[in-house]
């Protein structure tokens, strides 16, 4: 069973009654939490995604960084850091994941499955990936909420 995306603002898919905090939370036991966030370089044109995965103690198990070459709209590079961190959850054999971005646009659209944007085909995918896992949801989080991926973006 997959569970469906929320597209709350707010929402950090911590622990129960966690709506609207500021800061990261960690995830229910058992679930791995993946930040992403995305960056793109003005004097050139390669962006940047970075993803951060994190346990149930808020300890670090991973993290990748993700360059990619081309003159895409933030929206779209945020929609592919989601999606790597989909295809980075499956290649690690985590079942259980919660993937948090603070790109709502990009949450809503992957809930959503209408739309003619350019992302929509990349939002397609990844609900297409999300639904070969157990237990996969794509969560909106302030960007307070998601400080270590954002800063890492930054850099």
């Amino acid at each position: 069973m997959c569970s469906r995306p929320i597209t709350a603002p707010g929402s950090t898919g911590g622990r129960a009654g966690d709506m609207e905090l500021d800061k990261w939370q960690p995830p229910m036991a058992g679930v791995v939490k993946i930040n992403v966030d995305a960056r793109a370089h003005m004097q050139d044109d390669w962006r940047g995604m970075e993803l951060v995965a994190r346990d149930e103690r808020g300890s670090f198990i991973a993290g990748r960084s993700i360059w990619v070459r081309g003159r895409f709209a933030a929206s779209t590079t945020e929609a592919l850091a989601v999606r790597e961190a989909v295809i980075w959850a499956g290649q690690a054999g985590w079942s259980s994941v919660f993937v948090e971005s603070d790109a709502l646009s990009v949450v809503q659209g992957i809930a959503t499955s209408d739309g003619i944007a350019y992302e929509d085909s990349i939002f397609a995918k990844i609900r297409h990936m999300i639904a070969s896992f157990a237990n996969l949801s794509v969560h909106f989080v302030k960007r307070s909420a998601n400080r270590v991926a954002h800063t890492l973006a930054q850099r």
